[in-house]
């Protein structure tokens, strides 16, 4: 799995199919939704990737907040490589936010994820 901070940064030239979230701890929930999306990304002849975050959202929204996390950024990345994910980032939010901002209308087929 290749993991990086920044996806624009990896020279990625393929097509991915990405989901977002916390992923802490990696849960069966976690391991349907991911199951999901590297079944879309076969049927896509594409890359799976996973965007995740360094911080809880709540922390970057609210600094006050200090919530318990079930794994390290490591351990979570260590995971999602055990689900066979082919790429892992980690984000603030507020550079996410920015970053899907920048994407603009490259992010493709919006109706793919509902087929």
């Amino acid at each position: 799995m290749l993991v990086e901070t920044e996806l624009g940064e990896a020279g990625i030239q393929h097509d991915m199919v990405l989901t977002i979230g916390v992923f802490d701890g990696v849960h069966l929930g976690h391991k349907y939704l991911l199951s999901c999306l590297k079944e879309e990304a076969r049927k896509l002849s594409a890359l799976s990737g996973v965007i995740t975050f360094k911080r809880h959202p709540i922390e970057s929204l609210n600094p006050a907040a200090a919530l318990p996390y079930l794994v390290s950024l490591d351990e979570k990345v260590r995971l999602l490589k055990a689900e066979g994910i082919d790429i892992s980032a980690s984000k603030q939010v507020i550079a996410l936010i920015a970053y899907i901002q920048r994407l603009g209308t490259d992010v493709g087929d919006s109706n793919t994820a509902s087929k």
